[in-house]
């Protein structure tokens, strides 16, 4: 690496193919996200499809300039993912009678959240970085007066604040979008690439929205993306290096006593549990084909008698959700895809990830909601960006307090200007001692 230049005008290496094409169609998607989130809510449906189509288009088209390149291990895994989540659907669905029809919509829907990291996270470099600081910024900004200036949304009859996007009726696809801004913005701000003075308001506003929308499970997603920072920071300490295992231990043991001994334990979580245990008994109640390939797309769409005065909703939890939908093996498609994902994101900004999964434990996360998916992928793409921006500075810096000691050392030993305390004096070679100009 060239030292000479400056931390703060670091640049990754220039691409080797000239995809400058990539570069273009990265600040179209940047773009169109953006536009598509804020317009759900009051554009017409053929609008939004259109914006679908030309989004599906890229991501598929990228995909294959990606793959095009030397493989990575973690995009073999990605594609394998993909190749048994679609094993699984041919299987249910041909299997089973009673299941809904898989149509084209659908299935390029639920498939295009396992594309879209192929080439996203390929091409870090070539995301319009500047654009993203820029729309993430705008974006909690304007999202922040559209949920407290307009009709609240009730849940359960208690007011929140208004809808962003996802429907007028719906709160969660909001708070969710603002939590990934929040994110963005600290990362970039992380990355020094974004004033404090912008950065920490910004932020903090960002958090009194999600406060105000009362959003718990964008609240785990954005506790355990800054514990996992937390935690890369102060590994080097022992207890904290294995703290991980210990929390996950205690988690595990204090859960299974609170289950065996509490009471009216299906009414935990609002319910959650009550759900969870549903759908764990209708799993296991299946016959070995289903329980492998699952019962098909919308299997999970199901009546929960915990929450008998709703119409059917799915298992607010990604992973039985999943596994309802496209069984043990599609469960084990997302585990590999999750551990793809942690390949191939470095050091610390592991914690997206983290942060998705916990999120995914609680809630209809990132696996069911492919309008968000783009800006969550686009984050963890900008996070490797920013993770070797860091590193870039401080290998620089390192090198830089190395000459500067070596420089040091140089001068005490021989001929030239020796930097010590009353300014520089010049050594005489014959004598060694050094005298004042």
């Amino acid at each position: 690496m060239n030292y000479s230049q400056s931390a703060r005008s670091f640049h990754l290496p220039a691409p080797l193919l000239g995809l400058g094409l990539v570069r273009l169609t990265a600040l179209l998607t940047v773009i169109l996200q953006y536009s598509y989130v804020f317009m759900y809510n009051h554009a017409p449906e053929s609008a939004r499809l259109i914006v679908v189509g030309v989004l599906l288009v890229i991501h598929i088209s990228l995909a294959v300039v990606a793959l095009a390149k030397k493989g990575e291990p973690w995009q073999t895994a990605i594609l394998t993912s993909i190749s048994l989540t679609l094993i699984c659907w041919m299987i249910a669905h041909g299997y089973q009678v009673t299941t809904t029809e898989l149509t084209a919509s659908e299935g390029f829907r639920n498939i295009i959240i396992f594309v879209m990291p192929l080439w996203l996270l390929a091409f870090p470099e070539y995301l319009p970085h500047r654009l993203l600081i820029a729309m993430a910024l705008i974006s909690i900004v304007v999202g922040g007066m559209i949920a407290f200036g307009g009709p609240p949304v009730y849940v359960s009859g208690t007011p929140r604040l208004a809808s962003i996007t996802g429907g007028l009726t719906q709160m969660h696809p909001s708070a969710k979008f603002i939590a990934l801004q929040l994110v963005i913005v600290h990362q970039y701000y992380y990355a020094r690439m974004v004033d404090r003075r912008l950065a920490i308001p910004c932020m903090a506003f960002a958090a009194i929205i999600l406060f105000f929308y009362g959003g718990r499970n964008e609240a785990v997603f954005v506790l355990s993306y800054f514990c996992v920072l937390l935690y890369y920071k102060y590994m080097a300490n022992a207890a904290i290096k294995w703290s991980p295992i210990s929390i996950i231990l205690l988690a595990i043991v204090f859960g299974a006593v609170a289950l065996y001994f509490g009471e009216n334990v299906n009414k935990w979580g609002s319910g959650r549990i009550g759900v969870w245990h549903h759908r764990l008994g209708l799993i296991w109640s299946r016959d070995l084909l289903t329980f492998l390939f699952g019962g098909g797309l919308g299997a999970d769409q199901i009546w929960n008698p915990q929450w008998w005065w709703m119409e059917d909703v799915t298992a607010h939890n990604d992973f039985l959700h999943i596994t309802m939908e496209t069984g043990v093996i599609g469960l084990i498609a997302v585990f590999i895809f999750i551990g793809a994902l942690l390949v191939r994101l470095p050091g610390n900004s592991k914690a997206i990830v983290v942060a998705m999964i916990s999120e995914s434990l609680f809630s209809n996360g990132q696996f069911q909601s492919p309008m968000l998916s783009l800006s969550y992928f686009l984050l963890a793409s900008l996070s490797i960006y920013c993770w070797q921006r860091r590193s870039a500075e401080k290998e620089y810096a390192v090198a830089e307090k190395r000459q500067a000691q070596g420089f040091l050392r140089q001068s005490k030993h021989a001929g030239g200007l020796s930097f010590q305390r009353g300014g520089p004096r010049e050594i005489d070679p014959g004598n060694r001692k050094p005298r004042r100009d």
